[in-house]
């Protein structure tokens, strides 16, 4: 159970994130639909359960040290290299947009030089690489129980304390605002984002072990964790439309009219997770080129996180703009592909040994 719950808590450090844990990718993607958002939350949830749960199981099954063997059993030989090619350039791009996001945190919070808290991001994350995979599960996990409590009170109190009457909720929307023309959409893009992202890193955490046991826990809370933080961000942003529409972090000042010092645990929870993908990211991509716990795994693994903090300074929100379309994109054939797989339940076991290709 323990080891369960620890996978658990790192499937969700390493798929919050900056957007999920700042509200911006719940506003986009589900509040500004008003109260049917709600529903997308909770489709997302189902979606989150059997997807993850799908990659951790798939890359026990294939003892997976890298990514790539993973999508060559889900997606083919020919595909899988179409994908990896993107994937493997996505992860790249999102861990710079994490140390792009420690930076601009930084600056709006604390009025900090930009390249600050780049950089110190980047020497955190580098750090983190140099110890052992199960020391970095423990890192990717240790921010979700508290992040997890935090929304809770929050969302139960903007709820009780909202100003608007049920029929001015029924009536809160602002979908022009919204990154998608559907609900149902958004809430579908916004898992596509999430397993793009976090394919890479679960598809190696599954094959860290063999406890299936530990694996089905860890995707099943983990994912049901995922779904309930979504919907809690939701509900509190949804009870605080007026103050919360028209701004980047919407927690930050959702957490600001709960509590003053709610506020500041916030931007430390936030900078986490922030931490959390980069890590994430940064381990993925450097154990695509290299076998992980190795001297050189360590050492381009820092050469990658130096070369990322230098390309952060492109600027957050452009590259947001810029990837996290494409990488949706991404996410919609392996979302796909993992569900043909699941239902033709075709055991992954007539794959040639595998090899770490550049």
């Amino acid at each position: 159970m323990k080891d369960g719950l620890t996978f658990a808590f790192a499937v969700v450090g390493v798929v919050v994130g900056a957007g999920i844990a700042s509200g911006q990718e719940i506003m986009q993607f589900f509040t500004f639909f008003g109260w049917v958002g709600g529903i997308g939350a909770l489709i997302a949830t189902g979606l989150f359960m059997f997807l993850l749960t799908s990659v951790i199981r798939i890359g026990s099954e294939i003892n997976a040290k890298s990514h790539y063997r993973v999508l060559q059993y889900l997606c083919g030989k020919y595909l899988a290299v179409f994908v990896d090619l993107f994937l493997t350039f996505f992860l790249f791009g999102i861990l710079v947009i994490m140390i792009a996001g420690g930076g601009s945190l930084f600056d709006q919070q604390f009025g900090l030089p930009v390249y600050l808290g780049s950089f110190v991001i980047t020497v955190l994350t580098i750090a983190t690489l140099f110890l052992n995979f199960k020391g970095i599960l423990y890192v990717l996990g240790v921010f979700t129980p508290i992040m997890f409590i935090l929304l809770v009170a929050m969302s139960g109190y903007s709820a009780v304390t909202t100003e608007y009457s049920f029929e001015q909720f029924m009536q809160l929307q602002q979908p022009e605002s919204a990154a998608t023309f559907h609900w149902l959409l958004g809430a579908c893009l916004f898992v596509s984002n999430c397993v793009a992202a976090s394919f890479p890193m679960l598809s190696v955490m599954g094959g860290s072990t063999k406890n299936k046991k530990a694996l089905f826990i860890g995707g099943m809370v983990g994912g049901l964790t995922l779904g309930l933080l979504t919907l809690m961000i939701h509900i509190s942003i949804f009870s605080n439309f007026h103050l919360a529409a028209n701004v980047a972090m919407p927690t930050l000042i959702i957490a600001s009219d709960f509590m003053p010092l709610t506020a500041l645990i916030f931007v430390v929870l936030i900078f986490g997770m922030i931490f959390n993908t980069a890590v994430g990211m940064l381990y993925s991509f450097t154990s695509r080129m290299m076998r992980p716990g190795t001297m050189k795994f360590k050492l381009y693994g820092t050469l990658f996180g130096f070369l990322a903090f230098g390309a952060s300074f492109v600027g957050f929100t452009d590259l947001v703009n810029i990837l996290y379309p494409i990488t949706g994109l991404i996410g919609f054939i392996l979302m796909g592909a993992i569900t043909i797989k699941a239902i033709s339940r075709k055991k992954p076991t007539d794959l040639p040994d595998q090899k770490l290709e550049v």
